[in-house]
């Protein structure tokens, strides 16, 4: 589960993965409406609201402020993460942080999930209450590229107060959520219109307020009255060496993206890994788009796995351990095959077939036997790794060992089947497989055919110079880009699919970053980007330093850092899109990928997070 606070500790979502519908959200913000679905420039201004400054909110505020309703203040509170981790915030009418917000860890409090609010000692708030007006729902799933809505749920929402308490739920959703704490004895609760109007007044000298979340009113006031008993000093500074202990063995000398790198993991950690009976979901962020890509998974866990090797920190494998169970186990693949996105459950949510996301379990797969020798999971899952080669296989071209794919990997869709990058990262896992004996060879012999073919069908011949192609579709049509999804690309040579000199690659890459690319943004903070959401895009900048580090070109290598560094919010979070003027988000300012992109790049500099294969 994950929460969202704004700048004066005011929470803005508080959210759970759950079985049926992926993940089920407590907040005060509007429900985005079924026709706008498919009008990406609704659904970015929907999204935009989210991330708002004063986007609406509910929790504790001054008790003489304005009606249930009102809305977040605007304006700057000091804020900062402690231990890189826990939100510290300021509090309307404190002129000095005041309020820490923390999810404790299941194994600290009985199983139980909730979120805590804790007023720090010594700071004098006027009168308190918590208050707003807020509704319980499913995640909206807000695409830009909408692959099948979801059917509409009823809303069954019923609400309860007795005493300091108040319970949530709704039936239709099967989930439930109990606020109690430090509250006085006069809380009160109105249903409208399928929202619930919540009033509850702290008593006085109180520094303890309390969400318990369950699927049903009876287990969600059991989990909150759990968490009301905790002491609230000890919770934050159990809360707070559990993230020390995470930090042990951090390395020093990682520079200026150092900020960047850490929110990269424990983002990661804090708010995408949501855990699915024994498996492990990892979603691509917390509140726009709760869903899984295996694409960004990948990422995710490559930078866990880095973690550990960097720290010798084992929890961060352990969860890489329970995503593959997610990944082989959970996820729903009747054809052998992931879709494009699926719920956390496991669901399908997005059917497209895309190859990358084919690819990127059996590649994680590999980093994970590679660095653990957990030889045994290679065999549990063999079986499953076969029907998803076989899945792959089905999509090979007539007369050339390309595969196709429906989708490029920014789910938009594509006319030229053959996408240059996917075939890149084709034979990078076959080689990689091939490597821990899976296929008995045939493998390594097919991904050898692959680099032939990619030589042979996916270059520009007519550009000056030569350059791949973003994709073809082998009958003549080919498809002049390049896109900051593309990392496979960026990554071909130190991948070894090709020199660091290679005439080709280099064009490619050249291309990549220069206006002529359709992709890349101009500006003082320009770069590559994306058709799927115009702008410059820390991904594209994350490919540029790996060009740059392969090709031995340090000041490039450095420049791509530098802009890192520039579009990072205050947490050290990166956006999936920024303004190439401003550098101010444009897209997403809470995205998994870049940042955990980041942490495996820094991370895996100080130790390999592959190494060569142990003995059998």
């Amino acid at each position: 589960m994950s929460a969202s606070v704004d700048a004066y500790g005011r929470l803005v979502a508080v959210s759970q993965g759950h079985p049926e519908h992926g993940t089920v959200t407590l907040h005060a913000h509007p429900p985005l409406p079924q026709s706008w679905r498919h009008d990406q420039a609704a659904v970015r201004r929907w999204r935009r609201r989210l991330s708002a400054r004063n986007a609406a909110a509910f929790g504790l505020r001054p008790a003489a402020a304005a009606g249930p309703g009102a809305r977040t203040a605007t304006g700057v509170a000091p804020a900062w993460l402690a231990e890189h981790a826990l939100p510290i915030t300021g509090l309307a009418g404190v002129a000095r942080p005041a309020l820490a917000t923390l999810v404790p860890h299941p194994d600290d409090i009985d199983g139980v999930s909730g979120v805590v609010q804790v007023l720090l000692p010594g700071r004098s708030p006027p009168p308190l209450a918590w208050r707003g007006t807020v509704r319980l729902a499913r995640a909206a799933y807000a695409q830009l590229t909408e692959g099948g809505p979801l059917p509409e749920l009823p809303q069954r929402l019923s609400a309860r107060s007795t005493g300091s308490e108040v319970v949530l739920a709704d039936q239709a959703l099967g989930w439930a959520v109990a606020l109690a704490g430090d509250l006085a004895p006069a809380a009160r609760v109105t249903l409208r219109a399928g929202r619930a109007a919540v009033s509850a007044p702290l008593l006085p000298g109180g520094r303890l307020v309390v969400l318990g979340l369950g699927p049903d009113p009876g287990r969600a006031r059991a989990a909150a009255r759990r968490l009301a008993l905790l002491d609230p000093d000890a919770a934050l500074e159990g809360a707070r060496a559990r993230w020390r202990d995470r930090w042990a063995g951090w390395p020093r000398q990682l520079g200026p993206l150092d900020p960047v790198a850490r929110r990269g993991v424990g983002y990661v950690l804090a708010c995408c890994a949501i855990p699915v009976g024994s498996a492990t979901c990892l979603v691509t962020d917390h509140r726009i788009l709760p869903l899984a890509w295996t694409r960004d998974g990948y990422f995710a866990a490559r930078a866990l796995l880095a973690w550990t090797t960097a720290t010798r920190n084992r929890e961060p494998a352990r969860l890489v351990r329970r995503h593959l169970a997610w990944l082989f186990e959970v996820a729903d693949r009747p054809e052998g095959w992931w879709a494009r996105s699926h719920l956390v459950g496991g669901q399908r949510k997005d059917q497209a077939f895309q190859l990358d996301q084919q690819l990127y379990p059996l590649l994680e797969l590999a980093d994970y036997v590679e660095l653990t020798a957990e030889w045994p999971l290679l065999e549990r899952y063999r079986g499953a790794v076969e029907r998803a080669l076989q899945a792959i296989e089905g999509r090979k071209a007539a007369g050339a060992a390309l595969y196709a794919t429906e989708e490029t990997p920014a789910d938009d869709p594509l006319h030229f089947p053959y996408q240059t990058a996917c075939q890149l990262l084709a034979w990078y896992t076959l080689m990689r497989l091939d490597r821990l004996g899976v296929g008995s060879g045939r493998l390594g012999r097919l991904a050898r055919s692959i680099r032939d073919a990619v030589r042979r069908h996916q270059v520009l011949v007519d550009s000056a110079p030569s350059r791949y192609a973003y994709a073809t579709d082998l009958a003549g049509g080919k498809l002049d880009y390049h896109d900051a999804n593309d990392l496979p690309m960026a990554l071909a040579s130190a991948w070894g699919f090709c020199e660091p000199d290679d005439p080709v690659w280099r064009a490619t890459m050249r291309f990549a970053f220069q206006p002529a690319n359709p992709g890349f943004a101009q500006g003082p903070h320009g770069g590559l980007g994306s058709l799927h959401t115009p702008g410059s895009w820390p991904l594209g900048h994350i490919q540029s330093w790996l060009v740059g580090q392969s090709t031995g070109q340090a000041d490039a290598a450095a420049a791509a850092q530098q802009a890192l560094v520039a579009v990072a919010l205050w947490d050290g979070a990166l956006p999936e899109a920024s303004d190439p003027r401003s550098g101010h988000p444009r897209s997403r300012p809470w995205f998994a990928w870049p940042g955990a992109a980041v942490s495996a790049v820094l991370l895996d500099g100080l130790g390999a997070t592959v190494p060569p294969p142990p003995e059998r």
